[in-house]
C-alpha cells in the first residue's frame, strides 16, 4: 500500500465508518454542488450473515454496463428480450446454477435507460454509462443505491466507477480522481453490508478506449490498490481478474478478450472471468445445488418427443450437413465462404433425454467469412389453456462443448407466434451481440456442459397466441478459428415452463 493511498484512505476512513462491529450507518459521501440529495437510506444495522450463504441466494448486479450486459431489450413491432453472452453474473449462473439472478423487462419500473438496455427489473440494475452521480444525463449509481438495496439482495455485485474516472460526474469533462472513487464506493459497500448483504467487488478491467488516457489508467490502478485492500473487510469479497485480461506486456492495456471498443468483454472474456473467477468465488459463497429443476420431463411445455430429442427423421439442409438429426428437428448451415462441413449425430446414452451431436469442422483453407449452423426446432403449440395470459415463462436447454477446443458462439432464440403465425415476442438465452465479432478469439473455449436460459419473461395479455418456435445458433469466423479444427457441441433438454411472478421476490409490486 502506497503511502499517499495509504493517508487518502485514512482521512476517508475517518469520514466513513466500516461496519466491522453492529452500528448505525448516516454517513454519505460529498456531492457536487448542484447535485440532488443522495437517498435517506434505512439506519438500522443488520449482522452480515456467515457464509456459505444458502443454496439460491439472489444476487444483483449493480452499477454501469459491465452489470447491464446481463441482459437487454429492445421494443418494437416484436420486442426483443435477452440474457446476452456479455454479461458476466448470466455466464456464471450458466455453469453452476447455484444462485437467484432474475432479471426481467417491465416497462413501469423506476429507472429506464438511454440505450437498449432496459428498463430491468430486479436484479439487473446496471446502467450503461452510468457514472457514480448524476451527470445530467444518467441517474447516477449512488443515487440508485436506496432502490437497489430495497431489491434485498444477499449479495451485491458492484461495478462502477470507470465512466466517473473518464470524463466525471459534474460535465465538464474533466475524470474524478481515485480519492473520489474511493469515497463513493466505500460509501457504497459501507450502506450494503451495514444491511447484512455481502458486496462483491472487482477490480477495474484493463480499459483503452479514447475516454481512457494512460494517465486514468493509473487512477484506475490506484483505486484498484483500495479495492485490492478491501480483502477481509466484513461482507467483502474482492473479485480479482485483472492480470488475466491485459495484453502481454503492457500494464493496461486490454488483450483480445474484448470487444473492439476495448471497454467490454466478449464472450470469451465473459466465459473466462466466469469459470476461472467468479463462479469459484461463489462457490465458496453458496451453498450447492440448483435453483431449478433440471428434470427435462418435469411440467415441460415442450412435447416429449421433443425435449427427448428422439428419432432420426429429422431434416437435414444442404450438402454440407449430413448424419442422423432427431425427429422434429432440422439442421442447416448459413455461410458466406466455403469449405465448413457438419455432420450430425445422437448420443442415446441417456435414453430418457438423448443429445443432439453436432460436429462442424473448419475449412482447410479458412476466410474471412461468418459461417453459421442452425438447429431449428419445430413449433410447439401453445394456447390460453396451458400458457395463460400474462403468465410468466422461462426456457432452458443444456449445451455441451469440449473443454480442449475452440467452440462457436451459441445463443438459443424463442419466438411467440400469435394466431397467425406473426411473431409477437423473440425470447433469446445467451443472444450473441454482433459487436462481439471483432477479436481473433470472439469464440469463447468449450466450457463443458452448461446452461442457456431466457429471462423469465411475460406472455402477451390478450391471449393472442399459438405457438413457439425456437432455433438454436452456433456461429464463427473461419479464420477465428485453426484451419480443419473440428469443434463438438451437444444439445439436449429444451425446457419451456410456467414460472412465478419474479417481482414479490424482488419486493417489488
Amino acid at each position: 500500500m502506497t503511502m499517499i493511498r495509504l493517508i487518502a484512505y485514512l482521512a476517508l476512513a475517518s469520514l466513513l465508518p466500516i461496519p466491522a462491529v453492529a452500528q448505525v450507518i448516516g454517513v454519505s459521501p460529498s456531492i457536487y454542488a448542484g447535485a440532488p440529495a443522495l437517498p435517506t437510506l434505512p439506519l438500522t444495522s443488520t449482522p452480515i450473515p456467515s457464509l456459505p450463504l444458502a443454496n439460491g441466494a439472489k444476487i444483483i448486479a449493480f452499477g454501469d454496463s459491465h452489470a447491464g450486459f446481463n441482459g437487454s431489450y429492445t421494443d418494437g413491432a416484436t420486442p426483443q428480450i435477452r440474457s446476452t453472452e456479455k454479461g458476466l453474473i448470466e455466464g456464471a449462473w450458466q455453469i453452476d446454477p447455484r444462485f437467484t439472478f432474475d432479471q426481467f423487462y417491465d416497462p413501469g419500473l423506476a429507472w429506464g435507460s438511454v440505450s437498449d438496455v432496459g428498463p430491468w427489473g430486479g436484479a439487473n440494475q446496471g446502467f450503461p454509462g452510468d457514472h457514480m452521480k448524476v451527470d445530467g444525463v444518467r441517474p447516477g449509481i449512488v443515487q440508485r443505491l436506496a432502490y437497489t438495496l430495497s431489491r434485498q439482495p444477499a449479495i451485491l455485485w458492484v461495478s462502477a466507477g470507470t465512466n466517473s474516472i473518464a470524463t466525471g460526474d459534474d460535465g465538464s469533462g474533466r475524470g474524478s480522481s481515485a480519492e473520489y472513487i474511493q469515497q463513493q464506493l466505500d460509501y457504497i459497500v459501507t450502506q450494503a453490508t451495514a444491511r447484512g448483504v455481502w458486496v462483491i467487488l472487482p477490480t477495474y478491467y484493463p480499459r483503452d478506449d479514447s475516454f481512457f488516457s494512460a494517465s486514468k489508467s493509473l487512477v484506475a490502478q490506484s483505486v484498484n490498490e483500495w479495492i485490492r485492500a478491501q480483502t477481509g473487510r466484513p461482507g467483502v469479497m474482492v473479485y480479482d481478474p485483472y492480470d488475466a485480461l491485459l495484453a502481454p506486456g503492457s500494464t493496461y492495456q486490454p488483450n483480445p478478450a474484448y470487444f473492439l471498443d476495448k471497454v467490454h468483454l466478449n464472450a470469451a472474456g465473459v466465459s473466462m472471468l466466469a469459470r476461472n473467477y467468479l463462479v469459484p468465488l461463489l462457490q465458496t459463497m453458496i451453498a450447492s445445488g440448483s435453483t431449478f429443476d433440471q428434470n427435462a420431463a418435469t411440467s415441460n411445455i415442450y412435447a416429449s418427443s421433443i425435449y427427448g430429442m428422439t428419432g432420426t427423421t429429422g431434416t437435414k439442409v444442404g450438402a454440407q450437413t449430413t448424419g442422423s438429426v432427431a425427429t422434429g428437428y432440422s439442421l442447416r448451415m448459413l455461410r458466406i465462404g466455403a469449405g465448413a462441413t457438419q455432420v450430425a449425430s445422437k448420443d442415446t446414452s441417456n435414453g430418457t433425454f438423448n443429445k443432439q451431436v453436432i460436429t462442424i469442422t473448419n475449412p482447410a483453407t479458412p476466410g474471412a467469412n461468418w459461417d453459421q449452423s442452425q438447429l431449428t426446432f419445430s413449433d410447439q403449440a401453445i394456447s390460453t389453456a396451458t400458457v395463460p395470459a400474462g403468465s410468466w415463462v422461462r426456457a432452458y436447454i443444456l449445451v455441451e462443448t469440449d473443454a480442449d477446443q475452440p467452440t462457436p458462439s451459441i445463443s438459443w432464440q424463442l419466438t411467440i407466434k400469435n394466431s397467425g403465425g406473426s411473431q409477437r415476442l423473440n425470447v433469446f438465452a445467451g443472444w450473441i451481440d454482433s459487436n462481439q465479432y471483432n477479436s481473433a478469439v470472439a469464440q469463447p473455449v468449450g466450457r463443458g456442459a452448461y446452461w442457456l436460459r431466457t429471462p423469465v419473461f411475460q406472455m402477451p395479455a390478450d391471449g393472442d397466441y399459438s405457438a413457439i418456435g425456437a432455433v438454436l445458433s452456433l456461429s464463427w469466423r473461419e479464420n477465428f478459428v485453426p484451419a480443419s479444427q473440428v469443434m463438438t457441441v451437444k444439445v439436449s433438454k429444451p425446457i419451456i415452463r410456467l414460472s412465478s411472478d419474479p417481482r414479490p421476490a424482488l419486493n417489488l409490486p
